[in-house]
């Protein structure tokens, strides 16, 4: 007979494996219980719900108080590293590197990592080039600061403009931006390739 667990529990099990770390989905539910996120019959716990492990899928918090109560792995940063596009919060490429760093370093609890799988489930990272909103909240703050006029949507995509590029590279070389050197190098590449197109 196969076991149905809830759905909690489905999607951490979902994120824990993608990590490449090797567990049950019976393991994921007695870590969960024992940590207190659920109860026995599988709902969440008040616990849960005050930490931000379960958002019932609302993502739209009003102040980045709200949402660092919601998400309290994010409650050290600095104001400069969020945005807020069309009411959901975006945390900046620096904190994606740390969030990233913990998870490669296995060295986060349940909370921790219930925390990061909502964040990254209700924002789409994968394809962001859908919505200029969802391009400049997952690339803060590269593209934060360009008013959304100075976009265009090219075969249904976001496109960077050319004097956009040309900024975000003008500030990575004066040291305002913090851009790993393959990507600023890339960047350079791109804007070579506009302006030889025009």
């Amino acid at each position: 007979m196969e076991i149905i667990y809830p759905p909690l529990v489905e999607q951490s099990y979902q994120f824990i494996t993608q990590q490449g770390i090797k567990v049950s989905k019976a393991e994921v539910y007695q870590m969960m219980v024992q940590e207190g996120m659920l109860t026995q019959t599988g709902e969440p716990t008040k616990k849960a719900l005050e930490q931000g492990i379960v958002t019932e899928y609302k993502q739209q918090h009003r102040t980045l108080k709200e949402f660092k109560q919601a998400y309290p792995i994010f409650k050290g940063y600095p104001v400069k590293e969020f945005t807020q596009q069309d009411g959901i919060w975006y945390v900046s490429q620096d904190v994606i590197a740390d969030i990233q760093a913990i998870l490669d370093a296995n060295n986060c609890d349940v909370d921790i990592f219930n925390q990061i799988n909502t964040y990254f489930n209700f924002r789409n990272y994968d394809n962001p080039h859908g919505s200029i909103a969802e391009i400049k909240g997952v690339y803060h703050p590269l593209y934060t600061p360009y008013d959304d006029s100075m976009f265009q949507f090219v075969n249904g995509q976001v496109a960077i403009p050319k004097e956009v590029m040309a900024d975000i590279i003008q500030r990575c070389d004066e040291g305002k931006l913090d851009v790993d050197r393959d990507t600023v190098e890339g960047f350079k590449h791109l804007l070579a390739q506009m302006e030889q197109e025009q």
